[in-house]
């Protein structure tokens, strides 16, 4: 019998309640043939991981971009998750104003095609760099290209701004991204209710990251 150390991350966030991530840990006891065959499918994935890795790439944001990347947000919330003040559908002229105020905007390539888009809204060097406008073509969701793009984000803040921390946001409705982020290694440390384009309210979750 194999022994294994799960960690399960818990969001508290009710109104007038704690705030965080709370986490446990779990010793969960398997068969020794059920862990021979996760740690054969481990494996697999790292092989398809690498292979994967060939198909991407990581370049600044070029003009010929804009109209590809305004067309990635698929309704109005959609590129309110992405994009807060911008009204839809998304233009060159929104996004370029966009651009204009952050730095660093990057887009990643799948098989040479534009794929998906962020930046950094906020840069402190030696302390934090902060990750927005993040979308992916709706056409390639599920292929690893977000992950591919935020550990982008994450090596570029280290290399150029010796960042020691990364923050990067999400609103609660938009639970792919909630997931992924978990996924990737960040956890929650503030709530922020913002209205959304119709009034309504909209829970923004922050989150950080160490790095190194």
């Amino acid at each position: 019998i194999y022994y294994f150390t799960a960690i399960v991350s818990g969001f508290l966030g009710k109104p007038g309640g704690p705030r965080g991530a709370g986490m446990r840990a779990a010793k969960i006891v398997l068969p020794r043939n059920y862990c021979k065959l996760v740690y054969s499918r481990l494996k697999k994935y790292e092989i398809d991981m690498f292979t994967m890795a060939d198909r991407f790439g990581l370049r600044a944001v070029e003009p010929d971009d804009i109209p590809v990347i305004c067309g990635f947000p698929q309704g109005a919330d959609e590129l309110f998750w992405m994009f807060p003040s911008a009204d839809y559908p998304l233009d060159a002229g929104q996004l370029m104003a966009a651009i204009e105020t952050r730095s660093d905007s990057t887009v990643v390539l799948y098989d040479g095609r534009v794929a998906g888009f962020a930046n950094f809204y906020k840069v402190k060097p030696g302390k934090f760099c902060a990750v927005g406008n993040v979308i992916v073509d709706p056409a390639l969701r599920g292929r690893g290209v977000a992950a591919f793009l935020v550990s982008g984000m994450e090596k570029l803040a280290v290399s150029k701004y010796s960042a020691k921390e990364i923050s990067i946001s999400c609103f609660s409705r938009n639970k792919k991204a909630v997931s992924l982020y978990t996924r990737l290694g960040y956890t929650p440390y503030d709530l922020e209710r913002r209205a959304d384009k119709q009034g309504g309210e909209a829970l923004l979750i922050k989150m950080k990251k160490a790095v190194r």
